[in-house]
């Protein structure tokens, strides 16, 4: 397990790529959205950075394979 960290350019990027980037873009209408960003803006303040970008830290599992 590496400990490194994730960095976005704001919340609202953040909120974005959770919900576009995984499949919860099909399970959240436009109205409920804007309600997550607007509780994430809240809730997540503490992440924000002195530049208005976000970063938190995040592991990350590195697995090798080979084939025999």
């Amino acid at each position: 397990t590496f400990e490194g960290s994730a960095r976005f350019q704001s919340i609202e990027a953040w909120i974005y790529a959770d919900v576009n980037g995984w499949t919860m873009a099909d399970d959240i209408d436009d109205e409920q959205y804007a309600l997550l960003l607007r509780e994430a803006q809240q809730e997540l303040a503490r992440f924000v950075t002195t530049d208005g970008t976000v970063m938190f830290p995040t592991p990350a599992h590195i697995v090798t394979a080979r084939k025999l």
